[in-house]
């Protein structure tokens, strides 16, 4: 992700922010390679829970470039919150949650310089990113608890009868 956003060009990273949430063997690391890339980088370690929602506020889409990521929670939170979602096409939830080029983007694990593209597109569209957001949220209706829990009850009540 770091890769990718340093290939943005330099008036597109001095308008456009990029946080990591979290913490991790790699933050050490992070924080050096960041110390020589222009823009707005921002490292902001652990965040509670509750403080989530805050940082959701403030992001114009979030980003999970991950590798191995059996599902990706981080995910229906950023839907939820209306925003668009850029994701590792091996991401768990990518095939339940995102629809490429509708609620956000699926891109090739690794692949550099589709997410540079992708930043990019996100970065300077501010409608793109409005409608992708609004699909989100429409989609990630149908992953609510409620409708989680009435679906394994329905489950129970077929093998109630089996």
């Amino acid at each position: 992700m770091l890769e990718s956003y340093a290939r943005l060009a330099e008036n597109v990273r001095s308008e456009v922010g990029l946080v990591f949430v979290g913490d991790g063997k790699a933050k050490q690391e992070l924080e050096r390679r960041t110390a020589g890339i222009g823009g707005q980088v921002r490292i902001c370690g652990f965040v509670q829970r509750n403080d989530l929602p805050g940082i959701y506020a403030l992001a114009d889409a979030v980003a999970l470039p991950t590798h191995s990521d059996t599902w990706g929670l981080v995910v229906n939170e950023a839907m939820s919150c209306g925003l668009p979602v850029l994701l590792s096409d091996i991401a768990g939830c990518a095939a339940d949650l995102v629809e490429n080029q509708r609620n956000g983007y699926l891109i090739p694990v690794g692949d550099t310089g589709k997410w540079t593209d992708a930043l990019n597109r996100i970065a300077e569209n501010p409608e793109l990113r409005s409608t992708m957001g609004r699909n989100s949220q429409a989609k990630i209706q149908r992953f609510r608890p409620a409708d989680w829990a009435s679906g394994l009850a329905a489950i129970a009540s077929t093998l109630e009868n089996i």
